[in-house]
């Protein structure tokens, strides 16, 4: 528990996001998946951050069974989800502890606007269940994992995520993975950097002159990043993300995400063949 900055977020009539005293607009470029239509391999995908759009006009999940919180909650009422942490213990809580939906609708609802960092539902294994994998389908650029059959991958590639508002993704990256994310209900803010940045910029939080590792909280949490933010450097993309659309990350991306409204998303972290060339 603790006070958190104040959240307006954004609406279609005033698409800005603002978080304590700092106010985002979206910078991201917007590209017709049919642009990739006929690309299995992701060769062609561009090599900066951009949103891609009518990735989901034929997703069940988004059209005639919209995904929201309340009716994921009837989908799969009672199974057990990982949950994601807040500030701090973000990364190294990651799916030890879980919840239903149910439970988290209730938190999101009721309790969740009392947490410095709302937890965040963060799982892994639901997609593939059948109550929701036959809702969507993978866009062909992104159907070549080069990591697929590999046991030594780092993470999963596929996750359900759930947020109430507040909640959120701290800084970080993908070092030699793509992610895609796409939107199916709420919205999500992104501050995108590229891998050359200078790190002084994405408020790491660490003090490379400090011994005590006990006083050193690796993470701030998303809204207190978005709070606490200066000016964005050259080359920093924000994007508000809207229902159906998907954000395409490349390997390297320094990013943070915040959901600045309850939102439902799945993404997915896969590695392109052009990665190995």
């Amino acid at each position: 528990l603790g006070t958190r900055p104040s959240l307006t977020p954004p609406t279609l009539s005033s698409p800005t996001l603002r978080v304590g005293d700092r106010t985002y607009c979206d910078t991201c470029v917007r590209l017709p998946i049919d642009n990739y239509i006929g690309d299995t391999t992701g060769d062609s995908l561009p090599s900066h951050p951009a949103v891609l759009t009518g990735v989901c006009s034929d997703w069940e999940c988004f059209t005639s069974s919209p995904w929201t919180i309340s009716h994921l909650s009837t989908l799969i009422p009672s199974t057990p989800l990982s949950l994601d942490g807040g500030p701090g213990f973000a990364r190294g809580s990651i799916c030890f502890g879980s919840v239903t939906l149910p439970q988290y609708r209730d938190y999101a609802e009721i309790s969740s606007s009392l947490d410095s960092a709302p937890l965040y539902v963060f799982d892994h294994r639901i997609l593939s269940s059948p109550e929701l994998s036959s809702s969507f389908s993978i866009p062909p650029c992104f159907s070549n994992d080069v990591l697929a059959n590999n046991p030594c991958r780092a993470l999963p590639p596929a996750w359900l995520l759930v947020g109430a508002e507040g909640s959120g993704t701290p800084i970080h990256d993908h070092p030699t993975t793509i992610a895609w994310n796409a939107l199916l209900s709420g919205c999500k803010v992104w501050v995108a950097f590229p891998p050359d940045v200078d790190e002084s910029f994405l408020l790491l939080n660490i003090d490379e002159d400090d011994d005590d590792d006990d006083d050193i909280d690796f993470d701030l949490s998303a809204i207190e990043w978005f709070a606490k933010c200066g000016d964005l450097p050259e080359g920093a993309i924000t994007i508000i993300q809207w229902p159906g659309e998907v954000v395409f990350l490349p390997e390297g991306w320094w990013h943070v995400v915040l959901n600045a409204q309850e939102s439902v998303a799945i993404s997915y972290s896969i590695q392109l063949r052009r990665f190995k060339e």
